[in-house]
């Protein structure tokens, strides 16, 4: 079956559901590829990736491996040849390029995942294959598109309400006129008791004036957002990973009081 996937409580569960049911499939045959992954953002690949080698920890013989852009290719290129991945994460732009210049062999593929920019990619896949989408967000209007990739597909919409936020988690929100947030943010930080806070904004240009506004204001706070370097995005994430006895994440944690980012940062 092909499976088309609406999960609505959370993003991290919905990448849990297609890394364990490929990873329960997938039979390893040294250099081939047989599980593709498109993500459309660096960091969201990133993270996947990370997850598929959480999850294949006891599993030795399977090899994973993510590419996107922003980084040279010719470390892509050596990635798959001297590695021979199973499981490759990406985005469409560095995946198409890898194919189109014969470095990455789509040809075994067994499991497509995919969430949208796909389709020139999708044609150089196998005809048999299953493809499994998921999607927090899948509106009417995109779904016959989404049926373009499919045969049949089996359609799951997961909504449960009472499950939406995480045990012990409080919700809180204020209605307010743009020129009010700023003010009402100071507020909060000045009667809030935290260790660190995060502040998702909507744009780049928001975020960096944010961030630079609570630095003036001496609230030590960095702006994370798509528009900056990538080795400066990726070595954020790793410092943000679950290790706290790692020094350096500790190092540069304790200098930071504030993060204020775009939704990029949402995925770690």
């Amino acid at each position: 079956f092909d499976y088309l996937c609406i999960y609505l409580r959370s993003w991290g569960w919905m990448y849990n559901v297609f890394v364990l049911a490929t990873l329960q499939q997938l039979e390893p045959v040294t250099g081939q590829v047989s599980v593709l992954v498109m993500c459309l953002t660096r960091e969201l690949a990133f993270q996947i990736s990370k997850e598929y080698e959480r999850f294949s920890k006891y599993m030795p013989s399977v090899k994973v491996a993510v590419f996107f852009g922003g980084l040279s290719i010719k470390k892509d290129e050596e990635v798959l040849k001297k590695e021979s991945p199973h499981v490759v994460v990406g985005t469409p732009g560095r995946v198409l390029a890898l194919s189109r210049n014969k470095s990455l062999n789509l040809r075994h593929i067994k499991h497509f995942i995919l969430d949208k920019d796909a389709g020139e990619i999708f044609r150089v896949t196998p005809h048999k294959k299953q493809v499994m989408m998921f999607s927090a967000t899948l509106s009417k209007e995109i779904r016959p598109v989404c049926r373009k990739f499919m045969q049949d597909p089996m359609g799951i919409f997961v909504d449960d309400e009472t499950k939406l936020t995480l045990h012990g988690l409080q919700q809180y929100y204020i209605k307010l006129k743009d020129n009010k947030k700023n003010r009402k943010l100071f507020d909060l930080l000045d009667v809030l008791e935290f260790n660190q806070v995060v502040i998702f904004v909507k744009s780049v240009q928001r975020c960096i004036a944010l961030a630079q506004l609570l630095v003036e204001q001496n609230f030590p706070a960095i702006a994370i957002h798509r528009a900056m370097p990538q080795d400066f995005n990726v070595t954020v994430m790793i410092l943000n990973k679950h290790d706290k006895d790692d020094h350096k994440r500790q190092q540069f944690l304790r200098r930071i009081h504030g993060i204020v980012a775009t939704e990029s940062l949402s995925v770690t």
